[in-house]
């Protein structure tokens, strides 16, 4: 069972993880500041929803050791947060309907970060995780991230064995928006897949991500964004064993411009990402942050 808990960790940073951006160096032949506005806006974007995803799947994967007792993911505080509710507490009887509920607020603090959740996040769950087919199916209400409204359905589907003998999930979400404490909001449409490859050493595991997001920005313009080359993530021992991203592409266009690619690199835990547009390019360095609160763009 250790794998499969270091596995569901890699939901909670996976992909952009909660990328805050900052310039390693300038010079007047490099991006603007907007092309770099639409980096970060797709990095929380993608952030936002893939911490969901870790924090459903950590309350599943312990609900399903623990025969979906309610009290196996209860707090030992006497003031318990979240609330969570299972509507057939056993492992026998599919589909369950799993409730974790945030109410006003609950915090907690991530890298000297405090988060505060609220509102309530609802998942169907179909079948056993590692049941081929079976689906995590995932809506909100009335929910919050720090004042930022999350929005939308998202369904994470175990597709079984691929040809190279891997495990993979597809990820889907639809009507996707997040609205800031500003008003400005986003929208996005997206699939994925993961190619979990799988080792005798967790530490040594990879995991490659394909697939597109579609939506608009906080301008309005509609974009895409499709990974060109996979994007690898490894367990990177410098940055305590989290799943890093260490290679592959990603191309966002914006309506009929020249593509912004992000290209993350050539396999070294160094979190140094380059950002290039007509032939200029900016080298960035990321961190994982949840900066989303206090919007400065």
């Amino acid at each position: 069972m250790k794998t499969n808990r270091y596995f569901f960790e890699l939901l909670f940073v996976l992909f952009l993880g909660t990328l805050l951006i900052s310039s390693c160096e300038k010079d007047k032949d490099q991006l603007s500041d907007e092309v770099i506005t639409l980096a970060e806006t797709e990095a929380i974007n993608n952030a936002i929803y893939e911490e969901i995803d870790g924090t459903v799947e950590t309350t599943l994967v312990t609900l399903d050791l623990n025969k979906y007792s309610e009290s196996s993911v209860k707090s030992t505080s006497a003031d318990a947060c979240p609330v969570i509710t299972v509507d057939h507490p056993d492992t026998t009887y599919f589909p369950k309907i799993v409730t974790i509920d945030y109410g006003d607020g609950c915090s907690f603090v991530f890298n000297n970060d405090t988060i505060t959740r609220k509102g309530r996040i609802i998942i169907t769950v179909t079948g056993r995780y590692f049941v081929t087919d079976a689906k995590r199916i995932i809506t909100f209400e009335n929910f919050y991230i720090n004042d930022v409204k999350v929005e939308g359905t998202r369904t994470i589907t175990n597709l079984g064995i691929n040809d190279k003998g891997h495990l993979t999930f597809g990820i889907k979400l639809e009507d996707g928006k997040i609205t800031f404490n500003d008003g400005k909001f986003v929208t996005c449409e997206s699939e994925r897949v993961r190619e979990w490859v799988r080792s005798d050493d967790w530490s040594n595991d990879t995991v490659y991500i394909t697939g597109w997001i579609s939506g608009t920005n906080l301008n309005g313009d509609n974009y895409t964004c499709e990974t060109g080359d996979p994007l690898v993530l490894v367990h990177c021992l410098i940055f305590n064993r989290r799943w890093t991203i260490v290679d592959g592409t990603l191309v966002i266009t914006v309506g009929d411009e020249t593509p912004i690619t992000i290209d993350y690199g050539n396999g070294t835990c160094d979190r140094i990402i380059n950002v290039s547009k007509d032939k200029k390019s900016r080298s960035l360095e990321f961190h994982y942050r949840h900066h989303w609160r206090d919007r400065k763009f």
